[in-house]
């Protein structure tokens, strides 16, 4: 059985995009935060895989559907789960939306609108 960490992470209002975000998390797992966001997503991206750690976004329902976007990639390439946790207004949000690449995030995140 596969043990996974977890890695909380609180969305704050200067927080809501990819780039932040990313930057954030890298800052919090010991990647560096230095460069370009791509080069940035690649090194969280190896730590997640190694380490097997879950990240789990709190007040999720304030990231910007780029950032949806960002986790889903984060979701597909280090093969971890992610959680999100929000508001109602999330679920609104998410399940609102009829642009592709959210319902596809919502989708391969496999979020329950509860």
């Amino acid at each position: 059985m596969i043990h996974h960490e977890a890695v909380l992470l609180r969305v704050r209002q200067s927080s809501r995009t990819a780039t932040r975000l990313i930057k954030r998390l890298a800052a919090f797992i010991h990647t560096g935060r230095q460069g370009a966001s791509s080069n940035i997503q690649n090194r969280v991206i190896e730590v997640l895989k190694g380490a097997k750690r879950t990240p789990l976004i709190d007040e999720a329902h304030q990231l910007k559907p780029d950032t949806l976007e960002l986790l889903r990639d984060l979701h597909d390439e280090a093969n971890v789960p992610i959680v999100l946790a929000g508001a109602v207004k999330l679920s609104r949000a998410v399940s609102g939306h009829r642009v592709s690449h959210i319902e596809r995030a919502v989708e391969q995140l496999g979020i329950t609108l509860d």
